[in-house]
Parts: C-alpha cells; sequence; structure tokens
C-alpha cells in the first residue's frame, strides 16, 4: 500500500453533515413524542458514570487491546472524560439518543495506523444498496465536495437499529407517529384564542380519558406513564407496573448498545469487551414484574430496584 493510499484511509469518507431539505418527517413539535424518546435515552447509563442510591455501578474493560478500544470510542465522544467509565456513559446515553429520536444510527469505521476511529454519518440523503452504503450530496454541498454520490462498502459501516428486543424499528417509528397524531393537548378544532370567552362544546374530562387510553395502548410493547402520575384514570399498581416496565425498555436499549459495540471488536479483530456490573439487568427487571404480579414486592421497593440510578 502506497503512502498516498495509506493516508486516504485514515480520513472519513462520508460527510458528517448534511443540509437539511425540510422534507423529512419530523415529530419534533410533538410534546408526546419528546417525552417518550427523553424518557427512553435518558439515563440508559448513569449521566457522568455517577450512579447514586447505594448501586456498586462500574464498566469494565475485558482483554488485551484495551488502547484500540479507548482510541476508538474517544473518536466518536471526541471529548475528554475524566475516567473510561464516564466516556462509556456518555457515548452509550448519545447513541441511545439517536436510537430514541430516528430508530437507528451509522457509523463510519476507518483504519487507523494505531487502530480504528469511528465517524457519525447522518440520517439525511444515506442509503444501504446491497453491499455498498450511498451517500447523496444535496445542491449546495456539492461545490465544496466536487461529488454528487459517495460510496463505500457495507463492511466499512457500523449500523445499529432500535433493539427488537422492545419493538422493531419499523414499529417505534409508528409509535412516534401515533403519539405525534392522537395525543395533543388540545383538539385541533378548538380555538385558543376563544376558550375562555365561548362555550365550546368541549367535554375536556373525557377527551383526557380517552387521549389517556389511547397513550397507553400505543406505548404497550415500550411502556411508561409519559411523566403522568395522575391517579384520576389508572391504579397506582398499573402506574407503577408502566414505569417498572419503561426501565425494562432502558435495560434492554443498554444491553443492545453493548452487545453490539462488543460485536464491533470481534469484527474488528480487537481482543477486548465490555462489561456493565451493579445497574439492574433485563433479566433482573423481568424477575421484578413477576414478582409484583404474585404480590411478593412492594410497588416502592420494586420501582427502586429497576431503577439505573
Amino acid at each position: 500500500m502506497n503512502n498516498s493510499s495509506s493516508a486516504d484511509m485514515a480520513k472519513p469518507k462520508f460527510l458528517s453533515r448534511i443540509i437539511e431539505s425540510g422534507s423529512d418527517i419530523d415529530f419534533r413539535r410533538s410534546a408526546q413524542v419528546h417525552i417518550l424518546r427523553e424518557e427512553l435515552h435518558l439515563g440508559v447509563l448513569p449521566v457522568g458514570g455517577r450512579a447514586i442510591g447505594g448501586k456498586n455501578f462500574d464498566i469494565e474493560l475485558i482483554g488485551n487491546d484495551a488502547s484500540i478500544v479507548k482510541e476508538m470510542l474517544q473518536s466518536i465522544e471526541r471529548v475528554s472524560r475524566s475516567s473510561f467509565c464516564e466516556l462509556v456513559c456518555d457515548i452509550v446515553n448519545n447513541i441511545a439518543q439517536n436510537l430514541t429520536y430516528f430508530g437507528s444510527v451509522r457509523y463510519e469505521i476507518v483504519k487507523q495506523n494505531t487502530g480504528f476511529s469511528l465517524h457519525y454519518i447522518p440520517q439525511k440523503s444515506f442509503y444501504v444498496i446491497g453491499m455498498w452504503g450511498l451517500q447523496f450530496v444535496p445542491k449546495k454541498q456539492r461545490e465544496h465536495v466536487q461529488k454528487r454520490f459517495i460510496f463505500r462498502l457495507k463492511k466499512h459501516i457500523w449500523d445499529l437499529t432500535f433493539p427488537d428486543t422492545i419493538c422493531s424499528k419499523g414499529s417505534y417509528i409508528k409509535v412516534l407517529g401515533k403519539l405525534a397524531k392522537y395525543t395533543e393537548l388540545m383538539p385541533r378544532n378548538i380555538q385558543h384564542d376563544k376558550i375562555f370567552d365561548t362555550d365550546l362544546g368541549f367535554d375536556g374530562t373525557s377527551f383526557n380519558k380517552q387521549t389517556k387510553k389511547y397513550t397507553y395502548k400505543a406505548l404497550k410493547d415500550i411502556g411508561g406513564a409519559q411523566r403522568e402520575t395522575n391517579l384520576t384514570y389508572v391504579n397506582e399498581y398499573y402506574l407503577i407496573n408502566r414505569m417498572i416496565r419503561m426501565n425494562l425498555s432502558k435495560a434492554l436499549l443498554r444491553e443492545h448498545i453493548i452487545n453490539e459495540l462488543n460485536f464491533l471488536f470481534i469484527k474488528l479483530n480487537i481482543d477486548s469487551k465490555l462489561a456493565v456490573t451493579g445497574l439492574p439487568s433485563s433479566k433482573d427487571i423481568r424477575s421484578i414484574l413477576r414478582e409484583l404480579d404474585a404480590g411478593e414486592i412492594g410497588l416502592d421497593e420494586a420501582l427502586k430496584e429497576t431503577d439505573s440510578y
């Protein structure tokens, strides 16, 4: 391999930023979508690498290629962290945020002299066609790139999707669509500026009840109460059960990302493995749900035992 080829391989091929066209479907204006995304990804691993509540939390790096792993992970975060545990927590939480926002996230794998680096690939204008990854360059950026398309073999792309252990990526995107469409704080045909001046013939109590029923049904595979603690329409057991099932989804998301990182190490022939200790596993949480159902554990204790904090 000549020097120019080697230098070329040390740089990412794909653009790290794509100018948005504004034509893509987005749910940012939905409060319920925002709440779900935030509930799912916040605290998948303790923020800053510090768990409270007496949990003996740690992340261990097992194997002989620790320096290669640390360099590769640092290429994702690109910010210095005080400890390896804090670095991994930041990375996993950021990946979780992307998965809960888009349903998937991709990184370009670039060979370096001492190992590998990972570079974020924007979701927009990127397609996988057979064995190739293709990035369509928007017109506004072509004058700088001098290309309309950028290709690279799929083996150089690390592709993560929303974990099937919670629900498929397609099902998750449908959930976001349902929340965005029918869970507004007030029906669309109500004129907000006239709500205090005119009898709108609007039964708010009935609307709230039906909206809650719809929301909880849409989230049946994920859990969560959308920050709701009101017991007007549900009993305490049902509310806590949904909160614990959200903790289960967070644990499944965490385990999925850690497993995908470990699979990536194997793919790149890196002799290392990440191991998380001190947090409730998905298996632990399922066991607690069974105990709760059997009346063998109290509500407060069950919620505390399943929380990542």
